[in-house]
């Protein structure tokens, strides 16, 4: 609230009990559908607690999520030279043994970082193992071979592959006839460390999603792992090579596409 909101892209259909009695005393569904979403703090709060219709793994995802719009928004604000004001504000609502300083060398990093040298990783069911405590619980343990290659590869540099998806442009057109589709496709292929522009498409009848090659290239082509990451068919590739393109790759959002790939 202190900033604005935020704005999320919600690739999946989210429903739960909103955690406010209506005048009944009784808990009503909320429920948000994919799109490109404003939410205020008690949305956020929902959005990033909500486990009804999921799972945890999903709710860690989510709260990735609303950590980088919180981190996009700030950014956006330039609000480096109010954090000591900000923090006098909130240091009552929080615990924690960093002091300013501190605090102020981290938000020097916080606003230098470049948005696709940021990487997401997450803790998924293969990794852990399902346990109860001796008194009932329900918890997860580590699987620490399968846990170990996750954690490895994010501190790790950043492999060449990822290197080289950072200068392929992947210009998206939303040719279905769904809002928002397009922002949250290139949300994807900034996550994948592509580098996603945005422009209208010349119809919203496409059927389904396609893939234009303009590098015409075989080798280092990326369009192999674009297939994969909107499941795109073979059939719906088109090489047609245009060194004048200042894009090296087109997808064309059409109305077979899966907004939720989790």
């Amino acid at each position: 609230n202190a900033i604005g909101g935020i704005d999320v892209p919600v690739p999946c259909r989210l429903q739960d009990h909103w955690y406010y009695p209506d005048e009944n005393g009784e808990y009503p569904i909320k429920v948000l559908e994919p799109g490109v979403r404003h939410m205020d703090g008690d949305w956020a709060l929902w959005y990033a607690r909500s486990r009804l219709t999921s799972s945890v793994f999903d709710r860690e995802r989510r709260q990735q999520q609303v950590l980088e719009a919180i981190w996009r928004k700030a950014r956006s604000l330039e609000l480096l030279p109010r954090i000591p004001e900000l923090w006098s504000q909130f240091d009552s609502m929080i615990s924690t043994d960093m002091d300013l300083t501190t605090v102020l060398e981290l938000a020097q990093i916080f606003f230098r970082l470049d948005s696709q040298n940021v990487r997401f990783r997450n803790i998924g069911r293969q990794q852990v193992i399902p346990w109860t405590t001796p008194h009932g619980g329900s918890v997860f343990l580590p699987n620490w071979p399968e846990m170990e290659p996750v954690i490895s590869e994010a501190l790790a540099p950043v492999p060449e592959g990822r290197l080289w998806r950072q200068l392929q442009i992947v210009e998206v057109w939303n040719g279905s006839q769904a809002a928002d589709w397009d922002q949250l496709a290139a949300d994807r292929l900034l996550h994948e460390g592509f580098t996603a522009v945005i422009s209208p498409a010349d119809r919203q009848d496409y059927a389904q999603t396609r893939l234009i090659d303009f590098t015409g290239a075989t080798k280092g082509s990326s369009i192999p792992y674009l297939q994969r990451m909107f499941n795109v068919s073979s059939e719906n590739v088109i090489v047609a090579p245009d060194p004048n393109m200042a894009v090296q790759y087109r997808l064309i959002i059409g109305a077979d596409y899966q907004t939720c790939p989790y």
